[in-house]
């Protein structure tokens, strides 16, 4: 089991703790720490990551390469260099530029999942119920899953979406700078792509009250209607794979239903909301205030030198070279095969020193640590047992 960390580690909670090169070892037990693609972090956050390394917690550093705190401190940027260039030099962290070399480098450094199975490829699912106008999302809950055949992606990317931008921007009726106005403005049906490259009129420009579509930022709204084939069946799945820029998903409505956002991964598994026939899908995409930033503020136009901080302190690239906008999005179906859950789980390894015992660490089927044992199979101490 591996955390994943994106944009920013917490740090403070109490479980947070590295043990036998487990983090939080009473749970959720991880195993590994991948930090991914990730550019800026506190300084907190960085001595945090370095701590849990040399506690002996393999990390693995995909895409990433940190070298500046977020804000504008410069001592904290050279410190936080310095220490990911020692993080990564350590013996249990690895530098990786692809997903594939992620799984290489697991094997390597000897991590693998708590539960082994006697089936492979046997993947486990649990949702949580998300309830939303009466609706109930939880039809998969505690199955366990073999043979998740997926199907031809269902690419949505050449569609036309209707698009709103819900543009933020200083508002000029109030006194406060502080205070932000937000503009809608609808843009019709757009196709995928950079908000740069969408042909607005000088009216809706005005009503944006920017120059270009470069410095808009706010959130987009992409919707779209689409039709599954007859032959993705009721107990069929599915997955929405999405491609962004710098942006960040705010939240994803299929057929009414919203789902809590997740960055972690470009890749959301809906379970059975999608239905065949016709469906509705719902991507709110929130941009940063970088674009409007960057127009509202003369420093930035004249490179930093007008806030006296020396040249190159804020010399950013031009907001035109962010990929702000949805690129891509696809549905990739899938039917799950359920079974016999006493043939899921050949053993989960006893925690080392401990036997079979009351004290012995406990598993549910699903692999997943629990505080005591629980009605039905349980592992315990790596061995099944049916608590009746």
């Amino acid at each position: 089991m591996c955390s994943h960390i994106r944009w920013n580690i917490q740090v403070g909670h109490p479980n947070a703790v590295v043990s036998s090169n487990v983090l939080a070892p009473e749970g959720p037990a991880y195993k590994a720490l991948i930090v991914d693609q990730v550019k800026m972090i506190s300084l907190a956050g960085m001595e945090r990551l370095v701590e849990y390394a040399n506690a002996g917690l393999p990390v693995i550093l995909f895409g990433s390469d940190i070298k500046r705190v977020y804000g504008s401190d410069r001592a904290a940027d050279i410190e936080v260099s310095e220490m990911y260039a020692r993080l990564a030099g350590l013996g249990n962290v690895r530098v990786v530029a692809t997903e594939e070399e992620i799984l290489n480098v697991l094997t390597e450094l000897g991590v693998g999942s708590h539960a082994k199975y006697n089936i492979p490829q046997l993947e486990a699912t649990q949702y949580n119920a998300v309830t939303t106008n009466e609706s109930t999302f939880n039809k998969v809950a505690g199955k366990k899953i073999t043979n998740v055949e997926e199907k031809e992606p269902i690419d949505l990317s050449g569609e036309k979406w209707k698009l709103v931008i819900h543009s933020y921007g200083p508002d000029p009726d109030s006194r406060d700078s502080r205070n932000s106005k937000v503009t809608d403005v609808d843009f019709g049906m757009q196709a995928l792509g950079k908000w740069c490259d969408i042909q607005v009129a000088n009216e809706q420009l005005d009503m944006l009250g920017v120059g270009d579509m470069k410095y808009v930022s706010g959130t987009g709204e992409y919707t779209i209607s689409f039709t599954l084939p007859d032959n993705f069946g009721e107990n069929d799945g599915a997955f929405i794979a999405y491609r962004y820029g710098r942006d960040q998903v705010g939240a994803l409505i299929v057929n009414g239903i919203e789902l809590p956002a997740n960055n972690a991964s470009d890749r959301v598994d809906v379970g059975t909301l999608l239905t065949e026939g016709r469906n509705t899908l719902t991507i709110r995409l929130n941009s940063t205030l970088y674009g409007r930033t960057y127009f509202e503020h003369s420093g930035y136009l004249d490179k930093g030198v007008a806030y006296g901080m020396g040249e190159g302190v804020l010399d950013p690239p031009v907001p035109g070279t962010y990929n702000n906008g949805l690129l891509s999005v696809s549905i990739i179906s899938y039917r799950a095969k359920t079974m016999d859950e006493y043939d899921a789980i050949e053993e989960v390894p006893a925690t080392e020193g401990r036997s079979a015992s009351s004290s012995a660490t406990i598993y549910n089927l699903q692999g997943q640590r629990l505080a005591t044992s629980q009605r039905g199979v349980n592992i315990i101490g790596g061995k099944k047992i049916i608590v009746k």
